[in-house]
């Protein structure tokens, strides 16, 4: 069993269709899998995208006792299939994986990438590629390595 809190809530139609919308995203949408495990993967590779995104902070886990102090205990009772169940998907270990992929800036960057490459594929008599030493250059060649694979 993995440490952590069991929360029951109730999800608008939207939001369930949107919870299947990022598993199946994520590519962790098994036949038989429970309700809750999507919900529970999806706000994992949710909450994945805002810390990479920098707009949840990355904690160590040290703080959780601390944090975690000002909600009470609930006390649920088990139920053994879905248990069962929980326990076969956490034993696969299914890593979040975020959904948005890339900052804004870093699309703003991919997207210059893009229209420069084209730029200079498309018309490379009037558009040739940026001499060394130029800043043209040096802003291509730094999107090249970040980019061109």
């Amino acid at each position: 069993m993995k440490v952590g809190k069991v929360a029951q809530i109730r999800l608008s139609p939207a939001d369930c269709m949107s919870c299947v919308d990022v598993a199946q995203r994520v590519g962790a949408l098994m036949p038989g899998m429970s309700f809750a495990i999507v919900v529970k993967i999806a706000l994992a590779s949710l909450l994945e995208s805002a810390r990479q995104a920098g707009a949840v902070n990355r904690r160590d886990g040290f703080e959780y006792s601390e944090v975690m102090a000002q909600f009470e205990e609930s006390n649920f009772s088990a139920r053994g299939r879905k248990l069962q169940i929980t326990e076969l998907v956490n034993k696969q270990e299914i890593a979040p994986q975020p959904v948005i992929p890339e900052t804004p800036e870093r699309g703003r960057r991919r997207r210059r990438w893009q229209e420069l490459k084209f730029m200079y594929d498309a018309d490379p008599e009037n558009h040739p590629l940026p001499i060394p030493g130029t800043p043209e250059f040096a802003e291509w060649d730094v999107l090249c390595q970040e980019f061109a694979s």
